[in-house]
This record gives structure tokens, C-alpha cells and sequence, in this order.
């Protein structure tokens, strides 16, 4: 049985064209999860929008936690996410919980976890985290990525977010506001491309109990 990619896998898959596409997906599914590189990262992302956060020593931290060029492009990362907090008045609210949500019928199971959630002139946001400078992210792939995420969790009661991608190496923020309207074709041909490699790498089909419920007929269709 294939294993659920993490939500920044997923956003590579999605960007990535036919051939790239089908060999890292054969590579994702095969690895069971993976080296987390960007894992320093989303440690101390959660405590540096504390607000007694000490953003020196947080960086710090990152250096205890990997080396080479980890750390490097880590502290990067985090550089670009403590320049977007900077100045703003951010109150720390409940993490959502990690859910996994089938892609259609496509046979990809995807698991969702935001790096950061947090409030803001009381309204509630979760954040995922964009680090990885190849390949650049497309608003396409923005829109679909995000459009996904944010259907999976009001598709599970989980409605009271504002869900945002904070691409660190452009420095952009993307926000639900930000999705295209095209989004829902833009998902379907996209289920259809990974329905298609799925078959073309003979891979099993997930089992019934990997699929959310309740279903969502922008998740299955």
C-alpha cells in the first residue's frame, strides 16, 4: 500500500511536467515519507510567532538540528518567514489536526499538516510553508494546492480558517482570496494526470479507509 505524501510533496507533483512528474512520484510513494528536510524549519516556525519568541536563538536552534546545506537553505527559510511575522500582531490559536484526503480518484493520498496557525485582528489562519527552490511554484499549482487543502478541512468540520501558503523563496504570500476561479477545472485535469501515471506504474489502489469522510464532491469528482 502506497503511503500519503506530505502537502509540500504534493505541491512538487503538481508543478512538475509528465515525465518528472511520473519519476518522483514513483520515488515518493516508494520512499515511506522520506528525509524531512524542512522539518528544523516547521519546529521553529510554531514558536517564533510566540509572543515572548527569541528569534536569535530560535535560528540557533536550527543550527543544532542539521548541518550543510540543510541548515542553509532551513535558515533561509526562516529568515523570509520571521520578515513576514515582523510587525504584526499575532496571537497563537490551536493547531488543526493532520488529516489525510484522497485526491479524486486519482490513487494519491495526501496529508495535510499547517506549519503555523495563528490569529490575527481575530481572524483565524493556518499557514503551510514553501521552501524549496525547485521547482518555482506557478499560481496554477498555488490555486490547486490550496483550493485542495482548504476543501479537505471544511470537508471535515474544519471551518473557521482562512488557509495561506507562504512561498519563502519569492517571498509571496498566497491566500485563499488569491485562488483562480479556474481552480476546479485546473484540479480535475490535474486528478486526471495522476489517475494516469497511477495506472502507468501499476500501483494498487488505496484502500477504502484512506479516503476522508464524509466525502466532498470536489475530492472525489
Amino acid at each position: 500500500m502506497a503511503k500519503p505524501v506530505g502537502f509540500s510533496a504534493f505541491l512538487k507533483l503538481l508543478e512538475l511536467a509528465d515525465t518528472p512528474r511520473k519519476a518522483e512520484l514513483r520515488k515518493k510513494l516508494a520512499g515511506g515519507g522520506g528525509f524531512q528536510y524542512w522539518r528544523p524549519l516547521q519546529i521553529v516556525a510554531s514558536k517564533a510567532i510566540s509572543p515572548s519568541a527569541n528569534i536569535e536563538a530560535l535560528k540557533k536552534e536550527i543550527e543544532t538540528l542539521c548541518s550543510g546545506h540543510q541548515q542553509k537553505y532551513n535558515k533561509n527559510a526562516f529568515e523570509a518567514f520571521c520578515k513576514w511575522i515582523e510587525g504584526k500582531s499575532i496571537e497563537l490559536i490551536e493547531p488543526l489536526p493532520t488529516i489525510e484526503a484522497a485526491f479524486g480518484n486519482s490513487g494519491l493520498i495526501v496529508r495535510f499538516k499547517p506549519d503555523v496557525s495563528f490569529k490575527i485582528d481575530g481572524i483565524f489562519y493556518s499557514m503551510n510553508l514553501w521552501a524549496t527552490t525547485k521547482p518555482p511554484l506557478t499560481i496554477n499549482t498555488l490555486s490547486v494546492g490550496l483550493f485542495f487543502l482548504a476543501a479537505a478541512y471544511k470537508t471535515q468540520g474544519h471551518t473557521d480558517r482562512q488557509h495561506l501558503i507562504l512561498d519563502t523563496v519569492s517571498n509571496k504570500l498566497f491566500r485563499e482570496a488569491d485562488i483562480l476561479s479556474s481552480a476546479i477545472y485546473l484540479l480535475k485535469d490535474k486528478v486526471d494526470a495522476f489517475k494516469k501515471d497511477w495506472d502507468a506504474l501499476n500501483l494498487p489502489p488505496p484502500k477504502p479507509s484512506d479516503t476522508p469522510k464524509p466525502d466532498h464532491p470536489t475530492l472525489t469528482k
